[in-house]
């Protein structure tokens, strides 16, 4: 009995450690939702604070899930406490978002280019 229970407990924290952040976080949850749910990031990442017409300002927090330059990194993008964005694999985006930079997509394909880079995890 104690047997089956370890193994239990095994599977579901092998299940929570290597969660996808980009199959249980959505738009509009709080950190702590996120937490409850995918566990502690890897790594975090500020990316300043936006000030608001209304002299409110929001943080940019980026918490990023597996090796930051690794294919498969996925990411959950917070403005101020609440998530805006979930990135499926951030080194594709990161080298997608290059290329428009660069001019090297044409601008009729970028809106293609984009849901295929943010599909990947659906």
């Amino acid at each position: 009995m104690k047997r089956i229970l370890l193994v239990l407990v095994f599977i579901v924290l092998h299940v929570v450690v290597n969660a996808q952040p980009c199959k249980f976080v959505k738009e509009g949850m709080v950190k702590s939702e996120v937490l409850k749910l995918v566990g502690t990031p890897a790594e975090i990442d500020s990316l300043g604070e936006d000030i608001n017409s209304d002299s409110t300002s929001n943080y940019i927090i980026v918490w990023h899930y597996g090796a930051v330059e690794k294919d498969g990194n996925q990411r959950v993008v917070f403005y101020g406490d609440k998530v805006s964005q979930v990135i499926p694999d951030g080194k594709k985006y990161d080298a997608l978002q290059l290329a428009i930079k660069n001019g090297s997509i044409p601008k009729q394909e970028i809106p293609v280019r984009m849901e295929e880079v943010m599909s990947l995890c659906k």
